[in-house]
């Protein structure tokens, strides 16, 4: 009866997708929860700085999937892609300081 048991909780602990929808999420999330609470929390200026560059990075991201959709040989070559993105990222980058 113990083996049966044993058994049916071994089953239930593979197959809980909530168990391992919050086992992911802790793992997913433990990097950027230690960043925040022990860095930024106790340094607000530095919580505003991250969210500022957050913001700006996302703007530039969109800015090159706009230039590569817009302009259609690029969507074949990837070097120009890759340095047209890191081109508008820079700028993004210096225009925030």
């Amino acid at each position: 009866r113990n083996k049966s048991n044993q058994h049916k909780m071994e089953v239930m602990q593979e197959n809980n997708p909530l168990l391992l929808s919050v086992g992911n999420l802790f793992l997913s999330l433990s990097a950027t929860l230690v960043w925040g609470g022990y860095i930024l929390a106790p340094r607000p200026h530095l919580f505003i700085i991250s969210t500022i560059s957050a913001c700006f990075y996302c703007v530039a991201q969109m800015l090159s999937a706009a230039f590569w959709f817009a302009i259609p040989p690029l969507k074949q070559t990837y070097p120009w892609v890759l340095f047209l993105t890191v081109t508008i990222q820079e700028v993004f980058r210096l225009l925030m300081y």
